[in-house]
C-alpha cells in the first residue's frame, strides 16, 4: 500500500493510500537532447594545432542517437581555441556551433584559465536529413544548449568529456528498487530511472 506517482514521476502524499501497481514492461517515450554539459581541461601548454575531442550521442525527437564529435583545436592566438562539431552519421545533414551567443566559433580563456563567456551556453544546431526518400529520419531538426562553464585552460593534462545529457531513446521498465524512505524507483532499459510511487 502507498501512493502511485503520476506520469511525471511526482507523488502526491495528500491523496488516499492505495495499491501500487508496478507495470514491468511499460514503455517510456524518447526524449530529444536539448541540454548537454561538458567538463574538463584544455592544456594551456598545447602547441598551435593540438586538439582535444569528445563524442556525445545526441537523441532526436524519435529517440535515434546521432554521434556528434566536439573538437577544440589550439589557435595561434593566446588562450584561444577553435571549436568544430562533426558527425559521421549519414542522417546528419549539417551541424552548426555557436560558442559565444553571437555566432562565434572560438573559445577564449582569461589569464585565470576560465572562459570569457561564462554563463553563455554554447549551442549546437543539428540539421537532419528529413527530405522524403532514402535516409530520411522522420524527426525534426533540433538545437542543443551546451553548458561549458566547467571547461578550463590550465597547465595540466588536457581532456574533455560530457557529464550530462538530458536526451534518451525509448525504453521499457525492466525492474525497480525500493529506497530506505519507501520511494519506489523504476529502472528502464534505456538507462533512465523514474519514480513510480511511495510506500
Amino acid at each position: 500500500q502507498g501512493w502511485t506517482a503520476d506520469t511525471n514521476g511526482l507523488v502526491d502524499l495528500t491523496t488516499a493510500v492505495g495499491s501500487i501497481n508496478i507495470p514491468l514492461g511499460q514503455s517510456i517515450g524518447a526524449q530529444e537532447t536539448t541540454l548537454v554539459e561538458f567538463a574538463g581541461n584544455l592544456d594551456s601548454r598545447a602547441a598551435t594545432g593540438d586538439a582535444y575531442s569528445t563524442t556525445i550521442d545526441v537523441y532526436d525527437s524519435l529517440g535515434a542517437a546521432h554521434p556528434v564529435v566536439v573538437t577544440y583545436t589550439k589557435n595561434v592566438a593566446p588562450n584561444t581555441w577553435d571549436v568544430t562539431v562533426t558527425s559521421a552519421d549519414p542522417n546528419v545533414n549539417a551541424l552548426t556551433v555557436d560558442v559565444d551567443g553571437v555566432g562565434g566559433t572560438q573559445a577564449v580563456f582569461d589569464a585565470a584559465g576560465r572562459l570569457t563567456t561564462t554563463g553563455t551556453p554554447m549551442t549546437i544546431d543539428v540539421d537532419l536529413m528529413t527530405a522524403s526518400g532514402a535516409g530520411t529520419t522522420g524527426a525534426v531538426d533540433f538545437v542543443i544548449s551546451t553548458d561549458i562553464d566547467n571547461l578550463t585552460q590550465f597547465a595540466a593534462t588536457g581532456q574533455i568529456a560530457p557529464t550530462y545529457n538530458n536526451g534518451y531513446s525509448a525504453g521499457q521498465l525492466l525492474t525497480f528498487s525500493v529506497g530506505t524512505g519507501g520511494d519506489i524507483t523504476g529502472i528502464f532499459s534505456n538507462g533512465t530511472t523514474k519514480t513510480l510511487g511511495q510506500m
